[in-house]
């Protein structure tokens, strides 16, 4: 239990430390677009549900973070940040292209940015498709 509450102490001072909650910070309410919504979009007539961590405007389209606590595998991370692409495209007509996902992960403290083409956005059963 005692790992389990540093773990969760570390987190808690990574991200109050990080340059990405200063910058949050400084964001215009205006900007900001969801902020940990149960929410959802179709594809391919499937109901798919997001709950994204965090979004925001830019000038150049929109940011998403998605917040780890833990270990986090590279693959799984992508078909998630992928169906949040799909998510944004649809929810606020934005090209992936112009979608910044983020995943920040607290216990290491690390931050890795993603894009995601139209040529390669998720289809129900986990796969990616090929325009």
């Amino acid at each position: 239990m005692e790992k389990v509450a540093e773990d969760v102490e570390k987190c808690v001072r990574n991200f109050y430390n990080s340059e990405t909650f200063a910058m949050l910070k400084e964001l215009p309410q205006v900007n900001w677009l969801e902020i940990e919504d149960f929410s959802f979009f179709y594809l391919d007539g499937k109901k798919i549900w997001a709950v994204i961590d965090c979004s925001f405007r830019t000038e150049d389209g929109i940011t998403i973070i998605d917040w780890k606590t833990g270990r986090t595998t590279s693959s799984d991370v992508s078909l998630q940040l992928s169906c949040y692409a799909m998510y944004g495209k649809e929810k606020w007509g934005v090209k992936p292209a112009n979608i910044k996902l983020v995943e920040y992960n607290l216990l290491s403290d690390q931050r890795a940015e993603f894009l995601v083409t139209e040529r390669r956005l998720p289809i129900p059963g986990g796969t990616l498709k090929e325009a």
